[in-house]
C-alpha cells in the first residue's frame, strides 16, 4: 500500500492563504499573514484512503522569525506543536523546511475529519506544506508498537533503552545548564540549631552528578559541606520576599538557565497575612521572569511550622501560603511565563524539623533535595521497548544489545547502539549533525527518499557509479561528489558522513554523522525508504 499526501492546498481553508512556492511539495503552500498580528487559521479534510495504521507526518516550514502553534486533530489524535527552531532564515526554504512526526502507529478510517489550526506568533506564520500518511509495514522501521516516541517532548532526553529508562530536564541537553538556588536560611543551611551545611543543596546536586548531569550552581554566596560538588547559590539566612525582590530590582542575580525559588517563611514569622504574602510572591515572580525571560523558573511551598513552637496562627498561615502558592504558578504560566511549581514544602512533616520548630533536619533536607530533583527531571520508565526517537532537541539515546531502531529527530543528538544490529534513521539532512559513537558493520542507516530527494528511490540502493541517477557513495579521506544525483561523502580520517543533494557541490553539504569510532562504511549499508 502507497504513502498517501494530502497538500495543505487541497484541503478546506478558513484564514489561511495559499502560497507558491518553489521549495514545497508541489510547488504551493498554505501560511498565514507572517506580521505582527497573532492571526489563527484552519485547514481541514477527509480522509479517503483504506483503514489500517498509520505512521502520520506533516510538512511544515519553521523560520527564525518567532513562535507558532500547530494543532492537529481528528477522531483519534489530539497534539500541538510548537514551530520554535532557529532555523536558517525568516521565509520557507529548503532550510526550514521540517517534517514533524505527529504519530508513529494511529488507526484511521475513511472518512475520519483531520483539522489544523494554526496560531500565528511573533511573526512566525505557521506555514503547512502536507501531511503524509504513511502505511505501517515492514519497510517502515519506526512503525512499530514498542517504540517510544518523544517527538513532541519540549525539551532533549537522554534515554537508555538497556537502563530501560528516560530523563527528561526541564533544562535539556544542550549544555551545562546553570541553576541558580534563591531562598532564605532554608536555601542556605546556616541557622542556630542543629544547621546542615549546603541544606538541600548537596542531595539536588548529587542526585544530578549521579544521574549523569554536568550543572554549574550559581550565586553571590557560597557555602556548603565537601559531598557538595558546587557551593554557589543564593540563599540568605533571615531574608524576607520583598528582600529578594530588591535584590532583583539592582540586577545583582546571576546569570542563570533555571531558577528555583522557596521564600516567606521569615515573613510569617513576622506576622503577614497570607493576602500580603500573595501579592509579594507574585511581584517577585515577575520581576525574576522580566529580569530572566529565557530561564525556568521553578516555585516551591515553603516548609511547615511546628504550631506548639511557633505559634499555631503562624503555622496556619504557612498552610494557608502554600494552598495558593500553586495556583499563582498557574496564573503565571497561563500569561506565557516559563514557570512550574513544586511542592517542596510538601514533602516534610513536622518530624522533619529541628527543634526551633523552623528548619527542617538533615533527613528533611534531603527530602527537599529529591522533591526539588523530580521537579527539575522527569522520567519514564520502559518496558519491552527496543525503538526510540528523539526530539526535536539535543538528545542521548542508546539502543541495548538486541536490534534497535534509533531515530534523533531534530538537533545534534549523541546516538549509541549499545549492541545489535542497529537502524539509525534519518527523514531529511536537516536531522543530521548527530555523532553516533559505536557504528559497526550490522548497523545501517535508514534514509527516507521524499525527505532527502536527489533522486533517491525507495528500494534502490546507492552506487559507486558516478552514472547513478538515484544516489552515489564516494568514501576516502577527501571524497568529492560525483554526477549529478545525491551523493552521500564519507571521510574515513573523521568519520564524518555528508550528504550533497545534486553531486555538483554548488551548496554546502549537510552533516549528517560523525561515527566517532570511525568505521569501515560501505553502500550497502544504506537502505532507502519513502
Amino acid at each position: 500500500m502507497s504513502n498517501i499526501r494530502i497538500e495543505a492546498e487541497q484541503m478546506v481553508l478558513d484564514g489561511y492563504r495559499i502560497k507558491r512556492n518553489r521549495f514545497a511539495s508541489g510547488g504551493k503552500l498554505i501560511g498565514l499573514s507572517g506580521r505582527e498580528a497573532k492571526e489563527t487559521g484552519t485547514a481541514s479534510f477527509k480522509f479517503a484512503g483504506p483503514k489500517g495504521y498509520y505512521q502520520v507526518v506533516l510538512g511544515c516550514f519553521d523560520e527564525n522569525d518567532g513562535v507558532s502553534t500547530l494543532t492537529i486533530k481528528s477522531p483519534s489524535v489530539n497534539t500541538s506543536l510548537k514551530l520554535d527552531r532557529k532555523l536558517s532564515g525568516n521565509i520557507a526554504s529548503e532550510q526550514t523546511k521540517v517534517r514533524k512526526t505527529i504519530a508513529t502507529k494511529l488507526w484511521v478510517k475513511s472518512g475520519d475529519t483531520f483539522t489544523i489550526t494554526g496560531i500565528e506568533n511573533r511573526g512566525e506564520p505557521a506555514r503547512v506544506d502536507y501531511i503524509d500518511f504513511i502505511p505501517m509495514n515492514n519497510s517502515n522501521p519506526v512503525n512499530s508498537s514498542d517504540t517510544a516516541d518523544y517527538g513532541q517532548a519540549a525539551n532533549g532526553i537522554i534515554a537508555n533503552l538497556t537502563e530501560n529508562k528516560v530523563l527528561k530536564p526541564i533544562f535539556g541537553t544542550t549544555k551545562q545548564p546553570k541553576i541558580l538556588a534563591i531562598g532564605d536560611s532554608i536555601t542556605d543551611g546556616t541557622h542556630r540549631v542543629d544547621p546542615t551545611p549546603g541544606a538541600y543543596r548537596t542531595k539536588l546536586w548529587n542526585n544530578l552528578v549521579d544521574n549523569g548531569f554536568n550543572v554549574d550552581f550559581v550565586g553571590s554566596r557560597r557555602s556548603g559541606p565537601s559531598n557538595l560538588g558546587d557551593i554557589d547559590h543564593e540563599g540568605h539566612p533571615g531574608w524576607t520576599i520583598n528582600q529578594i525582590t530588591t535584590l532583583v530590582d539592582n540586577g545583582q542575580l546571576p546569570y542563570s538557565d533555571v531558577n528555583l525559588l522557596m521564600i516567606g517563611t521569615n515573613d510569617v514569622l513576622r506576622g503577614d497575612r497570607t493576602s500580603t504574602l500573595k501579592s509579594e510572591l507574585s511581584q517577585l515572580i515577575d520581576k525574576i521572569t522580566e529580569d530572566r525571560p529565557d530561564a525556568h523558573l521553578v516555585v516551591s511551598s515553603i516548609a511547615p511550622l511546628y504550631p506548639s513552637r511557633r505559634r499555631k496562627s503562624r503555622a496556619d498561615i504557612v498552610k494557608a501560603y502554600n494552598e495558593v502558592i500553586p495556583e499563582l504558578v498557574e496564573e503565571k504560566a497561563a500569561q506565557g511565563q516559563k514557570i512550574t511549581y513544586v511542592n517542596g514544602g510538601g514533602s516534610l512533616s513536622l518530624d522533619d524539623l529541628v527543634l526551633d520548630g523552623i528548619h527542617p533536619t538533615a533527613e528533611g533536607y534531603d527530602k527537599l533535595g529529591k522533591a526539588w530533583y523530580d521537579a527539575l527531571v522527569d522520567r519514564d520508565s520502559l518496558s519491552g521497548v527496543a525503538n526510540i526517537i528523539g526530539t526535536a532537541f539535543n538528545d542521548r539515546l542508546t539502543g541495548d544489545t538486541n536490534d534497535n531502531e534509533i531515530k534523533g529527530g531534530g538537533g545534534s543528538d549523541t546516538l549509541t547502539g549499545a549492541g545489535g544490529k542497529d537502524s539509525f534513521i534519518y527523514e531529511n539532512p536537516a536531522q543530521g549533525s548527530d555523532v553516533i559513537t559505536d557504528f559497526r558493520w550490522g548497523d545501517r542507516f535508514i534514509i527516507s527518499a521524499s525527505g532527502f530527494g536527489g533522486g533517491l528511490v525507495e528500494g534502490v540502493g546507492l552506487s559507486r557509479d558516478e552514472s547513478s541517477s538515484t544516489g552515489i557513495f564516494v568514501s576516502s579521506d577527501t571524497p568529492i561528489s560525483l554526477g549529478s544525483s545525491a551523493n552521500f561523502l564519507y571521510e574515513t580520517d573523521t568519520g564524518i558522513l555528508s550528504f550533497d543533494r545534486d553531486g555538483s557541490g554548488s551548496m554546502e553539504p549537510w552533516k549528517i554523522a560523525t561515527l566517532s569510532n570511525t568505521p569501515t562504511l560501505r553502500p550497502q549499508q544504506f537502505t532507502i525508504v519513502a
